[in-house]
C-alpha cells in the first residue's frame, strides 16, 4: 500500500498522493530497467557482484574485450550482459562459436565474400561484422584460431574496416568485439596486449 486519504475526500491531496504515487511507479519502472542488463544472471556471490560491477563499468567503453574462463563459466552470458549495459544496447548481438566453422570457411563467415570469389559463391554474401554493424559481435573460444587468421582479424580491428573474400575494397564497420576463450590467450595468441582487456570469470 502506498498511502491512504480520508473521507471527505479533498480532491487536492488526492491529487498529491496520485503524483507520488505516479513518481515512485515510474522510478521502480527505471530501476529495472537499469538492472535488466544483468537479468540472466543470478548470484549470491560477492566475489560474482565485483565482476559484474567491473563489467558493467567497461561495458560503457568501446574497447575489445576479451573474457577468459574455463567451459561452462557463463562467457556468453558476460558478453550479452555487456551488450546490454553498453551504448550500443539497441544494436544486434551476434554471436559466433569459432570452434564450431571450419578454417576454410572462417573468413567468409565473419568478413562475407563477393560472387564467384571461390567455388560455390554463387552470389555476394554479408559477413557477421556487417551484420553486427553498430551492434556487438561475440567470438566464442577464439583462441581455436589459426594464427594466420588472428593477423587478418586483428588488422580488422585496428582498421575498423573488412575486406570481403573476393574483393578488393575494404568496407567500413562499426562494431565491437567482444571474445572468450578457455585458453591462456596471453602464452597463445599474439591478439592479447595493447588491443583487448581482459575478463577472468
Amino acid at each position: 500500500m502506498f498511502g491512504f486519504i480520508t473521507k471527505p475526500i479533498d480532491s487536492g491531496e488526492l491529487m498529491d498522493k496520485i503524483d507520488k504515487a505516479l513518481r515512485l511507479s515510474a522510478g521502480n519502472s527505471h530501476n529495472k530497467q537499469q538492472e535488466n542488463w544483468r537479468a540472466n544472471i543470478l548470484t549470491r556471490s560477492q566475489l560474482m557482484e565485483n565482476l559484474l560491477s567491473e563489467v558493467k563499468r567497461l561495458a560503457q567503453g568501446d574497447a575489445s574485450l576479451f573474457i577468459h574462463g574455463e567451459s561452462g563459466t557463463g562467457k556468453e552470458l558476460i558478453a550479452q550482459a555487456i551488450h546490454k549495459a553498453s551504448p550500443r544496447h539497441n544494436g544486434p548481438f551476434i554471436a559466433v562459436n569459432c570452434s564450431a566453422i571450419p578454417e576454410d570457411l572462417l573468413e567468409s563467415e565473419l568478413f562475407g565474400h563477393r560472387k564467384g570469389a571461390f567455388s560455390g559463391a554463387f552470389e555476394h554474401r554479408q559477413g557477421l561484422f556487417q551484420a553486427a554493424d553498430s551492434g556487438t559481435l561475440f567470438l566464442d573460444e577464439i583462441g581455436d584460431m589459426s594464427s594466420a587468421f588472428q593477423v587478418k582479424l586483428l588488422r580488422a580491428l585496428q582498421e575498423r574496416q573488412i575486406r570481403p573474400v573476393g574483393s578488393n575494397t575494404s568496407i567500413p564497420v562499426d562494431v565491437r568485439i567482444v571474445s572468450a576463450s578457455h585458453h591462456d590467450l596471453e602464452k597463445k595468441l599474439m591478439m592479447v596486449g595493447s588491443e583487448w582487456i581482459c575478463i577472468i570469470v
